[in-house]
């Protein structure tokens, strides 16, 4: 888990003297994330799901605009991958490309509304902090 539970573990293991020897990893990323992992307060955590809501709208936008058939039987659904950081370093290019800036451009929104299910699902999937650092490397 995360939040206030996290944070008092934290704290106890720290009090304990135990910090850097006990790996910890959770999900939710908190706010002071890059300092756990630089001081080996935490070893990694996952998160970053807050991506979820874009490909919901997606899904919903792109069966209204007819890019696909919508099953009457059934449904669609996207299984969205968790970002993982494990280290000061991951913790930064998350924060610089999914925090500071987002981790699609205008143009890839776009292009995102053209998509079909099965191409929305790929496009869902293949997100991390390595995809969006090769999309937005020119």
């Amino acid at each position: 888990g995360g939040g206030d539970t996290l944070v008092g573990a934290l704290a106890a293991i720290d009090s304990l003297g135990l910090k850097g020897t006990i790996d910890v990893v959770s999900t939710d990323f908190l706010a002071d994330l890059d300092t756990q992992l630089e001081t080996g307060g935490m070893s990694a955590e996952s998160g970053g799901h807050y991506c979820d809501p874009l490909f919901a709208f997606m899904m919903v936008y792109n069966a209204i605009k007819g890019n696909y058939t919508v099953p009457t039987d059934g449904f669609y659904e996207i299984l969205f991958p968790y970002l993982y950081v494990a280290s000061s370093e991951d913790y930064a290019a998350y924060a610089k490309l999914f925090v500071d800036e987002l981790p699609y451009n205008a143009e890839e929104l776009k292009a995102m509304a053209a998509e079909d299910f099965d191409g929305l699902s790929a496009t869902a999937s293949a997100l991390s902090i390595a995809d969006v650092q090769a999309r937005h490397a020119g």
